[in-house]
């Protein structure tokens, strides 16, 4: 997806977060103001640009992960939350569908709202579970947000319990407050799930041309292919004609939102890519 007009509010938004987290001057946040406005074309992804002002601010400031005290106070949110939502929805495919957006409600630029009651759904359950069923044994999920995994975990026993065996990709490296190899091992996750690979990159979504080799492994054969969030809709839709990609995600913008013809603040799930039409 490439950048709209509202993209350049956020991503300077994200500059000044990062800058202030570092505790870096103002120069910085100037520098990177400037950096955004020369990238920003409409040949662009938005988070293409995010990823060229998170490596100047880690650069320039020796800061490898400046959101690490966010992703803990994200995660033991999660931790108190996704078993309270886990048992509010049912075990069937679109209850641990719902149950797994609900856990995309974080983000950098605003607070987790895992509010039950404002919850807002849209996506073609019938569609997804033909999708599940024609896939091979295989399944990737592409994770986001670092408390995500915990509300994922409905949706993986329930994958496991129609025969998948599933890899969970998460990020290289630190970046933003994503989910990454190193947070995998600090949190305990393989005490929940043992299969998590790496991305092959530390940055905002995932490329095609930066894939690790198990991702990559996965996407050409014939997986079932599962991506949380905003960031992997909008670097993985660049490439998403090769097959078919399940999106879970809050619509947290109005770019987004348009692109997937839905609402800001609604949660969907949908099949996209390539439908061999």
């Amino acid at each position: 997806m490439k950048v709209q007009p509202y993209c350049f509010p956020c991503l300077k938004d994200l500059a000044k977060g990062v800058v202030l987290l570092t505790e870096a001057e103002e120069e910085l946040r100037n520098e990177c103001f400037a950096l955004i406005e020369r990238r920003y074309s409409p040949e662009a992804s938005p988070p293409d640009i995010a990823n060229e002002v998170l490596r100047l601010v880690r650069k320039r400031t020796g800061v490898d992960d400046p959101y690490r005290h966010k992703k803990a106070e994200e995660f033991h949110r999660a931790l108190s939350a996704a078993p309270v939502i886990a048992r509010s929805f049912p075990s069937s495919l679109e209850g641990v569908l719902k149950c797994s957006v609900m856990g995309n409600s974080a983000d950098v630029f605003m607070e987790p709202d895992y509010d039950r009651e404002s919850f807002v759904f849209a996506g073609n359950i019938e569609e997804i579970g033909e999708e599940i069923d024609r896939t091979g044994r295989q399944a990737l999920i592409v994770g986001d947000n670092i408390g995500e995994f915990l509300f994922d975990l409905p949706l993986i026993r329930y994958l496991q319990g129609q025969g998948k065996e599933i890899s969970y990709a998460v990020r290289a490296g630190p970046v933003q407050n994503d989910l990454c190899m190193a947070d995998v091992e600090l949190f305990g996750l393989r005490e929940w799930f043992s299969n998590f690979i790496s991305t092959g990159a530390g940055k905002v979504g995932m490329k095609r041309n930066e894939m690790g080799h198990q991702v990559r492994r996965l996407w050409e054969s014939d997986a079932l292919v599962i991506a949380k969030g905003m960031g992997n809709y909008e670097t993985i839709s660049e490439f998403d004609h090769e097959r078919r990609v399940i999106y879970v995600m809050k619509l947290k913008c109005p770019a987004v939102a348009e692109s997937v013809k839905g609402s800001v603040g609604q949660y969907t799930a949908i099949l996209g890519g390539d439908h061999g039409e």
